[in-house]
This record gives structure tokens, C-alpha cells and sequence, in this order.
């Protein structure tokens, strides 16, 4: 019988591999909204020709009906539509319904009355883009409301004094129905989190330096608006309301009158996700901090950077590394990483001349051939990096899945193909 193996996990050492974990699957709940968001912008043509769209459906549901047919009730059915106007009266679409009717009874005698009901519902259809981005501005904001929510219980969990001690009341309901006293507890801490969350952004983000201690946070202008403008999708049906402005007034934003009609689009959608990873990574490295910061843990945070590159995502690493890039670090080689990704995403944003200094100051002279290459790239010496690169492979230094891979390599790649175009590639 063989002696089983325990692993020697601290429950800090547990705790910032759950918080590393959370951090690494909000990124991925971020990549499949702004996938859907490319897929909206690549198809907006076809999405919003609400025409077809209807047509489509029409047809579907009533194959009975011949598609010129089909086609010249709905083209007809829109006209009526647009000659009335989309004010909402009543007596308006009262109107229209007669009207409907009796175009049809022109044009279609046979057309029946469910065939008619779905003619008037179809041809109402609106364009479907901007509803979707309107659906990604919500998902963006609850997941990171969600994403909160798991950092505080996860926090509380390791060190749950300084919200659950004497001054904690406790309903007898609650004892009654616990199953245990760990249950609870977990009781107990959804209570906590639930409060916090009824509250606004400001209150979510200012209870982790209440209670915790950790490094206060700022939120930016971008991450408040869109907060507000999320409320007024749920709650205002996309118009500018009294309370969104003011909100807007008291954080110095800037904002459209009572209202106004508040859109988004992908430029705005993609810079909001970017300014909310960004604030989500300060928090779970805040808390990380206070857990207790160690080198796998500092090289698993850093290594969210790389995966940003790999994802295009260079405002998300402009934000994140150029908080920390003069940031003191356990190991040095996460500091060089941290400001490799950050000069390199600069450069990929055509801003690599607002951190000159940064270039110039970087001495690498004594560090791993690795980061000569890296400074060679950014500094556009493609040439030199190439033969260093080359020389990499031969010897074993780099892994040549990392020279195919790495999203730092890709100007020598391009090189590289320049100097043989007619060679075949690595997919």
C-alpha cells in the first residue's frame, strides 16, 4: 500500500492561486464578448437589413405564401410604416392596422389573418446591431460586477475578522437553517457581498481598502460612464435621464443632454473592456498584496500581460503593464517581462515615442540574450534581431514553438518572409 502524497499548500499560497484563477477567467469571459462584438461588426450589413431579415422569417412561416408575393406585402406594409412615422399613438397604429388591411385585401384577398398578423409584427423589425453592442455593454459590466463579487468572498474567506467578529448580528433564522457552522459563515459572507453590491462602483472597490487595508483605487472616467450608461440601458431605455447626468456632472464627465440617445459603439466597447481588465488586475494584485505576494504567483500575474499580446489586446496591456513598469518587483525577470509587453504593446499603438525614455534607460546588457533580442525589436533593429534569433534556434536558447508563437517576434517573422517569400511557412 502506497503512501499517499500531500501537497504542502499554505492557504495563502491557495488563496492567490484562486485569485490568479478568477482574474485568468474573467479575461476569458471579456474574449467571448468582444469576439461576439468582431462578429457584429464583420455582419453589420446583414444584420441590420431588417427587410431581408423579415422576409426570411416571413417565408418560413408561411411558405404558402409566393415570395413575390411575400416581398411586395412586406414593401408595402414598411411604406404605410414610414409614411406614419414610429411616434407610438395608439390611435396612429390603429390607423395603420386599417390601412394594412386594406392593402392587403387589394393585393393578397387570400392572405390570411394570422399571415397578416405576423406582416405587421415583421415589418417592425428594428436593426439588430446596436441592440447586440447595447447586450455587450451589459455583459461587460455584470461580469465584472460578478468578477468583484468572487474577489470579496474569496478575500473574506482568508481573513473573514474584519467583517464577520462581534459586532456581526446573526437572525436566528439563520443559525436555525445553517446545516453547519461553515454554512453559515458562507451564509453570512453572501450577505456581506450582496450589501456591498446594492451599492455604487465607488463603494464595490473602496471595501476592499475599508476593511482590507489594500492600496486605495482609482476608478477612471470611462469605467464610471460606462457603469452609468449600463444603468441606463436597464433602466431609462437608452436615454440620457436626469440621475445619469448628474452622476456624470459629479465625476467631471462629460455627457449628452436629457434625452439623448446613448449608443455605443465597438471603439467605445473595446476601450471599456480594456479599462475594466485593467481595474480588475489592480484589484486582484491589491488583494494579492495583502494575501501575501509571492515569485510564482508576481510570474503567473505577469504572464496575464502575454496573453493580452497574444490576444491583439494592447490598450489592455498598455494599461496594465504601464501601472506597474516602474513597480518594484520580487524577481527581476518579472520586471523585465512587464516592461518587454509594455514597450512592445506602445510601439504596436504607434506611441512608442511617449516612453522614449523608458527605451533609452532600459540597460540590458547583463541580462539573458532574450532581452537584447526584445530591445532590438522594439527599437526596429529587425536585422540584428534576425541573426540573433537564428543564432537562438541553433544553440537551443529558444524554442522554436516561441519563435512561431511569440507575439514579439512577429516584425523578424515578417521579415523573414520578405527575405523568402516563396518559402512555405510554420502554420
Amino acid at each position: 500500500m502506497s503512501e499517499e502524497r500531500v501537497l504542502d499548500v499554505t492557504q495563502a499560497e491557495m488563496t492567490l492561486l484562486v485569485l490568479r484563477t478568477a482574474l485568468e477567467e474573467y479575461s476569458a469571459s471579456q474574449v467571448d464578448d468582444l469576439r461576439i462584438l468582431a462578429y457584429v461588426e464583420k455582419n453589420q450589413a446583414e444584420l441590420d437589413d431588417t427587410f431581408e431579415g423579415a422576409l426570411a422569417e416571413f417565408a418560413k412561416m408561411h411558405p404558402e405564401v409566393p415570395a413575390e408575393q411575400a416581398r411586395e406585402l412586406m414593401a408595402g406594409v414598411a411604406a404605410l410604416r414610414e409614411s406614419r412615422g414610429e411616434d407610438g399613438d395608439f390611435d396612429s397604429f390603429r390607423g395603420l392596422i386599417g390601412e394594412v388591411y386594406e392593402f392587403a385585401r387589394k393585393t393578397s384577398p387570400d392572405l390570411d389573418g394570422p399571415a397578416l398578423s405576423d406582416l405587421m409584427r415583421m415589418s417592425a423589425f428594428k436593426p439588430s446591431s446596436e441592440r447586440m453592442r447595447t447586450s455587450i455593454l451589459v455583459n461587460l459590466i455584470a461580469g465584472f460586477e460578478v468578477h468583484i463579487a468572487e474577489i470579496m468572498r474569496l478575500i473574506i474567506h482568508h481573513d473573514p475578522r474584519p467583517v464577520l467578529n462581534d459586532k456581526t448580528s446573526v437572525r436566528w433564522s439563520q443559525v436555525a437553517s445553517a446545516a453547519s457552522l461553515d454554512a453559515l459563515r458562507d451564509d453570512l459572507i453572501e450577505d456581506v457581498v450582496d450589501t456591498q453590491l446594492r451599492g455604487e462602483m465607488s463603494k464595490w472597490l473602496g471595501f476592499f481598502e475599508d476593511k482590507f487595508q489594500t492600496k486605495p483605487i482609482v476608478i477612471s472616467k470611462v469605467v464610471l460612464e460606462g457603469n452609468l450608461r449600463r444603468h441606463t440601458v436597464v433602466h431609462g431605455g437608452s436615454r440620457a435621464t436626469r440621475e445619469y447626468i448628474a452622476r456624470c456632472s459629479d465625476n467631471g464627465i462629460d455627457c449628452l443632454p436629457q434625452g439623448s440617445y446613448l449608443g455605443v459603439d465597438a471603439n467605445y466597447l473595446n476601450r471599456l473592456a480594456d479599462e475594466l481588465f485593467s481595474l480588475a488586475f489592480e484589484v486582484a494584485v491589491n488583494v494579492a498584496m495583502k494575501v501575501g505576494m509571492n515569485k510564482s504567483s508576481e510570474a503567473g500575474f505577469v504572464n496575464l500581460g502575454f496573453r493580452m499580446l497574444m490576444s491583439r489586446r494592447f490598450d489592455a496591456v498598455r494599461l496594465v503593464c504601464g501601472r506597474y513598469v516602474d513597480a518594484k518587483f520580487i524577481d527581476q525577470t518579472s520586471a523585465n517581462i512587464v516592461r518587454a509587453n509594455y514597450l512592445l504593446a506602445m510601439k504596436r499603438l504607434g506611441r512608442l515615442d511617449e516612453c522614449a525614455r523608458l527605451v533609452t534607460d532600459w540597460d540590458v546588457s547583463a541580462l539573458e540574450r532574450q532581452y537584447k533580442v526584445a530591445k532590438l525589436i522594439i527599437t526596429d533593429q529587425i536585422e540584428e534581431a534576425y541573426v540573433a534569433i537564428k543564432s537562438m534556434l541553433e544553440t537551443g536558447e529558444l524554442e522554436h514553438r516561441f519563435w512561431i508563437a511569440w507575439p514579439l517576434f512577429e516584425d523578424v517573422r515578417n521579415y523573414e518572409r520578405n527575405l523568402f517569400p516563396g518559402a512555405p511557412q510554420p502554420d
